[in-house]
């Protein structure tokens, strides 16, 4: 094992008396876009501020900061992916509310345990399972050696990292207590496989809420073709895939009578392609799920998954209301693009993500944010997810200097980023910057509190991620059929998955 590296801690405390101690799609690797956004608008920066919101909890906290002290050692923290975000490496007080609490959080846990934290940040558009945060962690543990403390990890490459066996168990680390709400309870329960978890996220990183599928809708349009209101339909439960088609199908109009539609025209929906795994997830189906024995089972070929696509099908492939934007060029001086069409009110909907929609705060048209409908009023519930191809997990590779101090370090970054970066995110940063109405908020609970997690389509279980955003582009309708070529390949992988957590169930003792 490396020696600890002995660091003198040179980043002097913001007024710590201010805070309470209480508290993707994938697709192919050539075609994939890292987001359906297009905009080319410039970096916006919310108002200066010099104290960020913080939020007092008075759940319990396991880690003993008063009796810690790691000697000024070195945290290595890795993200990376096709997407990589910055949550650790801010290095100055800053004007932006975020980012601001990002380096206070930072400097209090790096005060409190005596540390350093440092962040590589590795992007690359090719993280399908053997991207750089596959590489880099997996040649250290091949190596014995800890390079990097903590891993913030594509969805692809963090799930291939799991079965390779070079992670280790979150329920098995000290101090660490996935109990808390700092921790996301969905991400437990959905990627536990014999008992163990080695993929979580929550408040630690503010990555997945902002790679989070969601519908934004014209409000201006809205009005004028006089449809339901679609908050009222989601908070009465009755937000289904039938009104949003009814909706869709009000607005299409060919603008300049060429009896060509295009990108010059106005339109129900502006699609995205990797949407159509959301859609999926959205009716509550998953391409694996992990059963009461702990094992994957591959679960996507059921009727409400075939339901839901050929609802979304037939919606979307309607050339004449609705507009695939990745088939035009961003750059189109003819035809526009989806951005130019969203802000001149051609467009009634749009399959966006969280985090485009900032690009969108300088746009005079109002807009409002939805989650993705139930498949049936009698749904229990609504369904939110993130874009594969986008998101990240927290994983903790296997060899480590001290797993102690790893767990400590872990779940001080994470009750402090529910106190001091959560609320900046969501407070200030969406509501004070972004949203424009208090039912965006009421419509962002629902969707922060309502996520589904997929184990199939991060581990790429027959390739399903891939076959159904082939199919989008293709506009192909018979899913059972390409199901079935990919289901033999698929169960083969299952298989060779569950063997591997049961010798991991093994190795840590489960």
């Amino acid at each position: 094992m490396k020696k600890l590296l002995s660091l003198t801690l040179v980043i002097a405390m913001l007024a710590l008396s201010l805070f309470s101690c209480s508290t993707d799609g994938s697709g192919d690797d050539a075609t994939s876009t890292t987001a359906p956004n297009e905009t080319s608008a410039p970096a916006l920066t919310d108002p200066p501020v010099t104290e960020p919101p913080v939020t007092e909890y008075v759940e319990p906290y396991s880690v003993p900061e008063a009796e810690m002290n790691y000697d000024g050692y070195q945290f290595s923290i890795l993200t990376a992916g096709n997407v990589a975000f910055n949550d650790f490496d801010f290095q100055e007080d800053s004007g932006v509310v975020l980012d601001n609490a990002q380096y206070i959080r930072k400097t209090t846990v790096e005060q409190k345990l005596d540390i350093i934290i440092e962040q590589t940040k590795d992007e690359n558009k090719s993280s399908f399972g053997n991207g750089p945060g596959f590489k880099r962690i997996s040649n250290a543990v091949s190596a014995n050696e800890c390079i990097f403390d903590l891993g913030l990890i594509g969805t692809y490459d963090s799930t291939q990292l799991a079965v390779n066996q070079c992670l280790a168990d979150f329920r098995s680390i000290k101090y660490i207590d996935l109990e808390r709400s700092w921790w996301d309870q969905d991400a437990n329960n959905d990627l536990s496989i014999n008992g163990l978890l080695f993929l979580t996220t929550g408040d630690i990183t503010v990555s997945n809420n902002n790679q989070t599928f969601t519908l934004i809708f014209n409000k201006t349009l809205a009005k004028e073709t006089k449809i339901e209101d679609p908050y009222t339909l989601v908070k009465e439960g009755k937000w289904t895939y039938d009104k949003l088609q009814q909706m869709v199908k009000t607005v299409s109009e060919d603008i300049n009578g060429d009896d060509i539609m295009d990108m010059r025209d106005k339109y129900g929906m502006i699609v995205w392609d990797d949407s159509v795994m959301a859609a999926v997830n959205s009716a509550g189906q998953r391409c694996c799920t992990i059963d009461s024995n702990g094992q994957i089972t591959l679960t996507l070929n059921t009727e409400a998954t075939v339901n839901v696509l050929n609802e979304w099908f037939e919606m979307t492939y309607d050339k004449n209301t609705a507009i695939y934007n990745q088939r035009h060029s961003a750059n189109n001086a003819t035809h526009g693009n989806a951005s130019k069409m969203w802000e001149e009110d051609r467009a009634l909907f749009r399959n966006f993500l969280i985090e485009n929609v900032h690009d969108l705060r300088e746009i005079e048209s109002d807009f409002g944010i939805l989650p993705y409908p139930k498949l049936a009023e009698e749904q229990s519930r609504y369904y939110s997810t993130l874009a594969p191809y986008n998101g990240q997990f927290l994983c903790v590779p296997a060899v480590q200097n001290d797993m102690d101090m790893l767990g400590a370090v872990t779940e001080a970054l994470a009750y402090y980023g529910k106190q001091i970066v959560r609320p900046a995110f969501y407070e200030k940063t969406l509501f004070g910057g972004v949203f424009r109405d208090e039912e965006s908020k009421d419509m962002l609970d629902i969707m922060f509190n309502s996520y589904i997690y997929d184990f199939g389509w991060y581990c790429q279980i027959g390739e399903y991620n891939s076959v159904l955003i082939k199919m989008v582009r293709a506009y192909e309708t018979d899913f059972v059929s390409k199901y079935t070529a990919k289901e033999r390949a698929a169960n083969v992988k299952v298989k060779t998955v569950n063997k591997e957590f049961e010798e991991l169930a093994q190795m840590w003792g489960k």
